[in-house]
């Protein structure tokens, strides 16, 4: 009851890592819609048992998908529809849960197996469960990537982000989330770790960075 939806997002909240295969045995139980199922989850993972001290880092999925999980119980919309509504929609930018889109001229994924790089054709395994996605299942162009990079770079700088139109975003109830005030707050570390980003200084110069896999891609 005590751990914030800032030590969620920044994984000090001792919350199970889940991010190998053996912790998701129990997602067969989780029956509904990806509310109902994320809902399910974290009744699942707030009875058992915790992983680590409350205000110590430590690397967590479903920390992510409870705070998803919370945003829903909050506004009484899905994660997927805030997510379309407050960020990818006013800054103009398009993309999809779950794998980029199929198509023989687009990257495919490919892991490191006996016989050196293979490709997945068969993406059963190397999806995330509904109930993590939030820690990490868009998938954009590059150009579109760009777009929310640029975001974040104006927000640090105290500038606001850019519309669709190239016009500054001026946060909204029910519109936008995005001001330059809260990306100065996302990027706050605690320790070397923010809200979604590892920060590093490297020569003295700030650096925000993150990487992640499921596997392949």
């Amino acid at each position: 009851r005590e751990i914030t939806l800032l030590q969620l997002l920044q994984h000090r909240a001792g919350i199970q890592p889940f991010t190998a295969g053996a912790e998701f045995d129990p997602r067969a139980d989780f029956a509904g819609d990806s509310l109902a199922r994320r809902r399910a989850f974290a009744e699942y993972v707030l009875s058992g048992k915790v992983a680590g001290q409350v205000g110590e880092y430590l690397y967590s999925n479903a920390g992510y998908g409870i705070a998803a999980g919370m945003a829903e119980t909050a506004a009484q919309q899905s994660y997927e529809e805030l997510i379309r509504q407050r960020l990818l929609q006013p800054l103009g930018i398009s993309a999809v849960w779950g794998w980029p889109a199929l198509e023989p001229d687009q990257p495919w994924g490919h892991s490191s197996g006996l016989f050196g790089w293979q490709v997945h054709e068969d993406l059963e395994g190397y999806n995330l469960d509904d109930f993590v996605a939030p820690a990490g299942d868009l998938s954009m162009s590059i150009g579109d990537y760009s777009v929310f990079v640029q975001a974040h770079l104006r927000g640090l700088e105290g500038q606001e982000p850019l519309d669709k139109t190239g016009q500054p975003l001026t946060p909204s109830e029910g519109k936008s989330v995005l001001s330059s005030a809260l990306i100065k707050e996302l990027h706050q570390p605690e320790g070397d770790y923010s809200c979604g980003w590892l920060e590093q200084s490297p020569g003295g110069l700030p650096q925000s960075a993150h990487e992640g896999s499921v596997g392949t891609f």
